[in-house]
This record gives C-alpha cells, sequence and structure tokens, in this order.
C-alpha cells in the first residue's frame, strides 16, 4: 500500500483556494433554511445541467477540502470533509432529467477507490489527475462498473465568525480542474460545526449562536472546552490504564500519540441529575464504538446516559450481543496510521463524542432545521441528502433507488443502547428515545496529526 505524502500540491492548493476566495466573497447573507442540504437539493439541477452543457456522461464525487481562516486547506477538518461529497452523491442521485437519455450515471464511493490508488490525486498534477480515471467504478445502481470521464470534488470555506460557510464545486477531468457554478452559501448550524470538528457546549437559557459557542473554545480551549470545564458528561482517554491528560494548541485539545501496542480506553461520565436522558455518540477515526458506524452523528447508536452514568469502553461493539462481541480498540503503528490516512481520509487521529438531549416529541424537528414543513415538496429530498447514504445493496435501476432513498430513513436515530456484562461479552439493551438533532455538546480530541500539517 502506498503510504506516499497525498497533501495538496501548494499550486493546486492555492490555486483551489484563491479562486474560491476570490468567487465567493459577498453574495446574499444566508437564511435559517440555507442547511446544506437545502442548499445541495437547490444546485444540484443546476450542477447536472453544466456537467451536460460540458459534455460529460458519467461522474463521481470525491472528498471536499475545507478551508481554514488561516488560509490552509484541510482535508481532516472532520467528518464534514466526506459527508459534504456523501451528500452531493445522493443529491445528485435524485435529480430526476425530463428525458431518460439525459440522466447522467453517477458512481458511488469514489474517494474509497482513488485513496487506493497509489499516486493518483485530484489535488496534483495532470499525471496524478489521470490515474484516477484508470479504474472502473460501481454505478450507484444496478451491479455495472463504468469508467467515469468527470469527478466533482469542492473547497468549503468557513466565513470569519463561522456563522456560515461557502463551497465551490469543481469539476476533474484528466486535464484540468475548473470550477463548475459559483460559489453558493450555506449556514453553519450546530450539526454543521460538530462535522467540521468544532467543540462546543450549548447551554439551557444560553441563546448565543452555536458559532460563538465554538469560536469561544477556539480562543480559550484552556478554560472552555467541553471536556476542560464542569459539563454534564465527561469523555477521558486511558492508555495502558493510564489517564492521558488533555493538551490545548491551536484551539483545539490533543493528547500524545500512542504508542505502538498501547491499549486504549475510554471512559465516559455523567455527572448531572438531570433530569431528562442524554444519548451519546463516540467515535474513533470516524467510526462510532456501536457497530463501526461511519453515518453522520444523529443517525447513529446512541450510548444512553442517565444521570451518574459511568462506562469504560475498551473496544468497538462489532455486534450488540453475543460472545466476544467486543473488539479491542486497536491503536495503528505509524506506518498503519499512514495507510489509514488514505482510508479514513477526515478522520484518522480523531476521538469524538456528541451529545443529544432528549426529546418529548420530535414531530417535524429535523424538517424544522430546514425551514421546510412535512408536506413541503422539498422535504424527502432535503431529508434523503441530509442523510447522505446509498443503501448497500444496490438498486436495480435509478428510480428504484430514489424510492429507496426517500424511505430509507433509519430507525437508528431514535435507539439508544445500555451497555452491561463482562469484558469479553457486552451484551446491549436497545431503547427506544427521541432525541433533538441539534447537539448540546460536541467534543473533540486529536491524537494524531498527518505529517502534512504537522502540529508546531
Amino acid at each position: 500500500m502506498d503510504t506516499q505524502d497525498r497533501s495538496p500540491s501548494p499550486t493546486i492548493a492555492h490555486a483551489l483556494g484563491l479562486c474560491l476566495l476570490l468567487a465567493g466573497l459577498g453574495g446574499p447573507p444566508c437564511h435559517a433554511e440555507d442547511t446544506l442540504a437545502f442548499q445541495l437539493n437547490r444546485y444540484a439541477p443546476t450542477i447536472l445541467a453544466e456537467l451536460r452543457k460540458r459534455g460529460h456522461d458519467s461522474v463521481g464525487v470525491l472528498k471536499f477540502q475545507v478551508l481554514q481562516t488561516g488560509g490552509q486547506l484541510k482535508d481532516n477538518a472532520g467528518t464534514l470533509n466526506l459527508f459534504l461529497a456523501d451528500r452531493l452523491q445522493v443529491a445528485l442521485v435524485l435529480v430526476r432529467p425530463k428525458a431518460l437519455a439525459q440522466q447522467l450515471k453517477i458512481v458511488r464511493d469514489a474517494s474509497q477507490i482513488a485513496a487506493e490508488l497509489p499516486g493518483a490525486s485530484h489535488l496534483g498534477d495532470a499525471g496524478h489527475r489521470r490515474k484516477l480515471f484508470d479504474p472502473k467504478y460501481p454505478l450507484a445502481w444496478g451491479n455495472t462498473q463504468i469508467h467515469v470521464d468527470a469527478f466533482l470534488t469542492g473547497v468549503a470555506q468557513f466565513t470569519a465568525d463561522r456563522n456560515s460557510f461557502r463551497i465551490g464545486i469543481y469539476c476533474v477531468t484528466p486535464d484540468d480542474s475548473k470550477l463548475l457554478i459559483p460559489p453558493f452559501h450555506v449556514a453553519a448550524d450546530s450539526v454543521i460545526l460538530q462535522e467540521a470538528g468544532e467543540s462546543y457546549v450549548a447551554r439551557g437559557g444560553d441563546s448565543r449562536p452555536p458559532a460563538q459557542l465554538a469560536q469561544q473554545v477556539r480562543q480559550s480551549p484552556e478554560q472552555e472546552h467541553p471536556l476542560q470545564r464542569g459539563n454534564r458528561v465527561s469523555l477521558q482517554v486511558f492508555y495502558d490504564d493510564q489517564p492521558v491528560q488533555l493538551e490545548f494548541r491551536d484551539g483545539q485539545a490533543w493528547i500524545p500519540e500512542p504508542k505502538e501496542g498501547q491499549r486504549v480506553k475510554l471512559r465516559v461520565e455523567r455527572h448531572d441529575p438531570g433530569p431528562g436522558l442524554l444519548g451519546a455518540v463516540v467515535k474513533i477515526n470516524g467510526e462510532n464504538i456501536f457497530l463501526k458506524e461511519r453515518r453522520r452523528d444523529y443517525e447513529c447508536l446512541k450510548l444512553v446516559l442517565r444521570p451518574d452514568t459511568r462506562l469504560t469502553i475498551d473496544g468497538f461493539f462489532e455486534q450488540l450481543r453475543g460472545a466476544d462481541n467486543v473488539s479491542q480498540f486497536k491503536v495503528a503503528s505509524r506506518e498503519e496510521s499512514e495507510h489509514l490516512e488514505m482510508y479514513y481520509g477526515a478522520d484518522v487521529g480523531m476521538i469524538s463524542m456528541t451529545v443529544y438531549a432528549e426529546s418529548k416529541d420530535d414531530s417535524g424537528s429535523e424538517l424544522q432545521r430546514h425551514g421546510l414543513k412535512p408536506l413541503d415538496d422539498d422535504a424527502p429530498r432535503v431529508l434523503a441528502i441530509e442523510a447522505g447514504e446509498l443503501p448497500a445493496n444496490a438498486a436495480n435501476d435509478v428510480d428504484l433507488l430514489r424510492s429507496q432513498l426517500y424511505n430509507a430513513r433509519t430507525n437508528y436515530a431514535s435507539r439508544g443502547v445500555i451497555v452491561g456484562g463482562s469484558r469479553s461479552q457486552r451484551d446491549v439493551l436497545q431503547e427506544d428515545h427521541r432525541w433533538d438533532p441539534q447537539p448540546v455538546i460536541s467534543a473533540v480530541i486529536r491524537y494524531y496529526r498527518p505529517r502534512a500539517s504537522a502540529a508546531p
């Protein structure tokens, strides 16, 4: 496996970032309904029309970059990097052309295949780009594998106050990479900020927007980070049964790189007396501790936290019950970590905890976030785009795939689990609860930084 440094070349990184900065300045302000899924639903027909206009017939979507305030392009800001690509992929599938002959062929999960291609990168020169076009990719529907003639990717640039961000979508061909449509604005609500790797705490009675809460953490992480203050829920990391102290730099929480072979454990503890339940999603490298789910946090199985819950977790729950259903957390060696960078992309070296409060009434809560009502025509498409997940088993045709996407709202979003039993067999009890989709805590710890952006 190729483990070379795949950071963006300075020329391409500068060109993409500068193009977005210049083209994205100004423009209309964001409204409450201008969520990512809402905007992708709005612009997907324009994107497909432009691809057709340029003569493209088949397309894949590659992982996005996030342009930080200081001008640095990052492919590991958080789950947002990959979720941007996943949601755009679904948005394109859901566009129904006026004529069947105008249907673009869209392949699934192009980044997973591209990451396994030695020397291939849509951020490199022509030689690196052309390697992306060598293999065949699985069509999003049916059992066909095809060559693509273009890829879509993009750059997301947060505004200085982090209340919104601009997205520039690029069309990558073997010969060049060009902006496809003018950049558009997206509101950065609490969900987006969590996916971008921001830490914050939303407390009752505090009416400040999530962006201000996250900015407060970045400015004074030693005092304001969710894991540094006496908050409702804490997350502690242990190496070989010894607690690891948090370090703070670049406005974020860090722990030293674990040594090869060290055993890793996590302790989740709720400190407040309630009332109500909390649900925590704990991920390592973007994988939920339950079933290694990689879907968005709200859709994941949640650890139910009653008042005074204290739980030590020493592995992934590969299954929810049965003998030896827990596999120990394995911290990769440096060589393996470099390989996993390409597999996990955005989240190598990240431990995250997202906490949701129990809700007594979830009727329309996700639609309200997007400024929609249940009977709105756009509602099914926006919810499917928000989930950003194609069915594991490909539908036979694109119309059946669209139907699956409209009806595949996972009930995991309402599920929580109670963990018990011995170390080798921890059966879990599943419970159904309603959860508010807006996180009350987003806590991120980074423990390994890729070579291209080594910590100072």
